[in-house]
């Protein structure tokens, strides 16, 4: 089970140059005062970051976050619809992923993510 399950992220598109999922925010991803709960966006930013580094992996090898720097810029409300959008600062075995996540009807930008990713040999 992950975290992200109750997300209700849908995958629009999925490359070694660009991720993008979209989501609404329902009742389980908000913290106590009814907003996304920053740790949400955090994760839905790395694990955007992590799919687009698997897409660069060679065979026998798994994408691996190692560092997380996010900023949450404005409250989402329940109910707002958002999008994410991952794009690689760098490639390589150690990749740095920049995620932006907007509120869809205003274009309104309301979280920047640093992600590093690591590829390592798997088990």
């Amino acid at each position: 089970m992950s975290i992200l399950d109750d997300a209700g992220l849908e995958l629009i598109e999925a490359s070694s140059q660009l991720v993008v999922y979209r989501y609404t925010v329902n009742a389980q991803l908000t913290q106590i005062h009814g907003v996304l709960h920053g740790g949400i966006s955090a994760a839905i930013a790395e694990q955007a970051a992590s799919l687009g580094a698997t897409q660069t992996a060679a065979e026998g090898f798994i994408a691996v976050g190692t560092g997380l720097e996010t900023h949450h810029l404005r409250p989402v409300s329940l109910g707002m619809q958002c999008e994410a959008r991952a794009v690689p600062e760098n490639a390589g075995r150690l990749q740095v992923w920049r995620v932006e996540q907007r509120i869809l009807t205003t274009g309104e930008l309301f979280n920047v993510s640093s992600v590093s990713v690591y590829l390592k040999r798997a088990r």
